[in-house]
């Protein structure tokens, strides 16, 4: 495996913080939902966001000549419009009920 350039090394750290982060604070704001439909709802934008932090991050692990490099960022990209549908996830369930 080739060296992992500092910028590389810099962006994978912080995105795997950035996990952490989320799980962390994801537990504080899904026990803020005040029925299981809002409980579901940011369940799924919690998992969205470590989901894509996670990926990212191990992306960013994987040097320029690493065999799965390609696929990982596939992931990644894919991670991100997961995160975007599990954005909208929570914003649907509490302000378009009934609508």
């Amino acid at each position: 495996m080739d060296h992992l350039p500092a910028s590389e090394a810099l962006s994978a750290a912080t995105h795997l913080l950035g996990a952490l982060v989320a799980a962390f604070a994801g537990v504080g704001l899904i026990r803020r939902g005040r029925n299981r439909e809002q409980v579901v709802a940011l369940s799924v934008y919690v998992v969205c966001a470590v989901a894509m932090f996670t990926l990212s991050g191990v992306y960013h692990l994987a040097g320029e000549g690493h065999p799965l490099r390609g696929f990982l960022q596939r992931l990644d990209h894919a991670a991100i419009w997961l995160q975007i549908a599990g954005t909208f996830t929570p914003i649907h369930v509490v302000f378009f009920r009934g609508a």
